[in-house]
């Protein structure tokens, strides 16, 4: 599920896109991105018949918020969507900024949590 996750930011962004963290150092625009939950729905007989994954994705720049907004912009366009490559549905739970820190090489981070329900389950 990792790689269909990855598969889908890279394939929508464009740039970059890390597991966890950016890696210090590393030029931007770039992502990363986290798994917060994983939900399993409507267990009947052993089997998952709906799950559901909860992501975070961070976007971060080095040269404007409006540069993030770009970027994010992207993952808005597929909210609500169905049936896009290995996932039946994905929704945007929350988008909101990150305080730009306060020191000399300033980074600009939108954070948007996304909802995945892949199309393949697994049984129990």
């Amino acid at each position: 599920m990792m790689t269909n996750i990855y598969q889908l930011l890279t394939s929508l962004l464009g740039i970059p896109v890390w597991q966890d963290f950016i890696p210090e150092g590393e030029s931007k625009p770039a992502a990363s991105y986290l798994v917060i939950t994983r939900e399993n729905e409507r267990v009947l007989k052993g089997k998952t018949i709906l799950r559901r994954i909860n992501v975070q994705v961070s976007i971060s720049s080095d040269k404007s918020r409006l540069e993030t907004e770009d970027y994010c912009n992207k993952l808005r366009a597929i909210d609500g969507s169905i049936s896009l490559d290995n996932f039946k549905y994905i929704s945007i739970l929350s988008d909101t900024d990150e305080p730009r820190d306060d020191s000399s090489d300033p980074v600009y981070t939108t954070n948007i949590e996304l909802q995945l329900t892949p199309k393949q389950t697994q049984d129990n």
